[in-house]
């Protein structure tokens, strides 16, 4: 399973408490590209420029869908943005956790982290080009606004259930 959001959905946090939960391999994109770079997602960014980060990304992106064992993927939230990506995410099960650009960028502790928060004019622009593009691929949408990450959990389980999605992850 694969989740898509805006930054500050809660991509990552609930990737992690889903996996726990159908005893599944958690994977960040994002997290995975810093560490085998020795930098972060910022750094990346600054050294080697943004069409590089999604070059590593779409490499990663290739190896997770390769994957046999069950896991669940916390893609960052431009993974979109590449047609070889959204290729790559057909057939596979993608939940679109909804949140408005303006409340997940809220969300963020250190938005110095985040390269593309730097100019949050710029953050409704990126909703505007990523939303249609995250709601092409998913196989599911779950609104998270004004929700807590355990909040965001609980509905995740239900929608999944129904889905029939958490019995297939489960060994």
């Amino acid at each position: 399973m694969y989740l898509v959001g805006f930054m500050g959905a809660g991509k990552s946090t609930l990737s992690h408490k889903l996996a726990h939960y159908c005893n599944a391999t958690s994977y960040d994109i994002d997290i995975y590209i810093a560490h085998k770079h020795r930098q972060s997602v910022s750094e990346i960014f600054q050294t080697h420029g943004q069409e590089y980060f999604r070059e590593k990304e779409t490499e990663v992106l290739r190896q997770f869908v390769s994957e046999k064992e069950p896991h669940i993927v916390s893609c960052g939230a431009g993974i979109v943005e590449s047609k070889d990506n959204i290729d790559l995410l057909k057939g596979e099960f993608v939940l679109f956790l909804d949140v408005p650009a303006l409340e997940g960028a809220h969300r963020i502790t250190n938005p110095k982290t985040r390269p593309l928060l730097a100019d949050m004019a710029k953050v409704s622009e990126l909703e505007e080009k990523r939303r249609p593009l995250y709601e092409q691929i998913a196989s599911a949408r779950l609104d998270v606004s004004g929700k807590v990450p355990h909040e965001a959990f609980l509905s995740a389980v239900d929608l999944l259930e129904k889905e029939g999605v958490i019995c297939r992850l489960q060994k």
